[in-house]
């Protein structure tokens, strides 16, 4: 073999193992913010006086809810699932985001999850979950008991209305009370990225269903409620929305 035919496989060796250096997945750290407002006012809780699309005047002492099997799309249609991840959400106490750790950097078309978890996670036993873990009762009591499972959504405050104040409980759980939100938009996933939602409690009185809180259970555990829970579920699906994505 001549010296040419080394220098040539010696040349085409270095161009291969460079495009082999260029076409390794980048994996990332970002961040999901979720951003709880009422129309379009920021919530301030135990603050704020709120009218609904009904009329209601109410205020929020507590928004908490569970979200899980979190997936992304990428731009060519290839769904990236995060099964192990879940997230807690309780924006009174600054809960507001959740982290995506080792994503791979690159275009993205959608982000979806459920409020709530599957029926497996549902009845098994948050006992035996690390005290960090995101379920864990350790940092929340968001948990009816095994049987029964979790609380997926959880809304209190109070209505004024006739003069007088009334207070209000909201917890939403049970396996037919887990919804699947589904957002589009373009998503650049890079290095410390932030993907903003906005999650518009209004929202969850009036969208699928008009809700007047006034003609309604004043605490609903999911039962008895004259289908209050899952009218609020389903109104929880056109709540969410996305900001954007800051790099």
């Amino acid at each position: 073999m001549n010296l040419k035919s080394i220098l040539f496989i010696i040349t085409l060796s270095f161009l291969f193992a460079c495009q082999e250096e260029n076409n390794e997945i980048q994996l990332v750290n970002s961040k999901v913010t979720i951003n709880h407002l009422f129309g379009n006012e920021l919530v301030l809780f135990n603050d704020n006086t709120f009218q609904n699309a009904a009329g209601n005047e109410l205020s929020l002492v507590k928004v908490r809810y569970l979200l899980s099997n979190i997936t992304l799309t990428k731009s060519n249609g290839e769904i990236v699932k995060l099964d192990s991840l879940y997230a807690f959400l309780d924006p009174a106490r600054n809960q507001n985001s959740f982290d995506l750790l080792n994503i791979e950097e690159g275009s993205y078309t959608n982000i979806s999850f459920d409020i709530g978890v599957d029926s497996l996670q549902n009845h098994s036993d948050p006992t035996k979950l690390p005290a960090s873990h995101p379920l864990s009762l350790i940092n929340h009591n968001l948990h009816w008991g095994w049987i029964d499972g979790y609380i997926f959504l959880s809304l209190e405050g109070y209505l004024h209305y006739m003069g007088q104040t009334q207070s209000f409980t909201y917890h939403m759980g049970f396996d037919r009370n887990r919804r699947r939100v589904s957002l589009n938009h373009d998503i650049e996933i890079t290095e410390n990225s932030q993907i903003n939602i906005d999650f518009d409690i209004a929202k969850l009185f009036d969208a699928t269903h008009q809700i007047d809180q006034s003609n309604e259970v004043f605490i609903s555990h999911s039962v008895n409620d004259k289908g209050l829970s899952d009218r609020l579920m389903d109104n929880s699906l056109e709540a969410f929305t996305i900001q954007g994505v800051l790099k």
